[in-house]
């Protein structure tokens, strides 16, 4: 339990076209999580949701991680 007392619970989880996964977590302020698979390991990357779906925020995240590792 204490990933949810550190970040909150649960709210949504998906797959990022291109490979890749992501997780909102926290219900007052919502993280969005991206982890990518990037050569050999993972990348992860955060922000605050916002007024985007999780969904949205995770592929910008995911195109600014691919941006990153070229």
């Amino acid at each position: 339990m204490s990933i949810v007392k550190d970040y909150g619970p649960l709210i949504e989880t998906g797959a990022i076209e291109g490979g890749g996964n992501y997780e909102v977590r926290g219900d007052s302020h919502p993280m969005v999580y991206v982890y990518l698979r990037i050569g050999k390991g993972y990348v992860e990357k955060a922000t605050h949701q916002g007024e985007l779906s999780g969904a949205v925020v995770a592929a910008m995240l995911a195109s600014e991680i691919r941006r990153a590792a070229k």
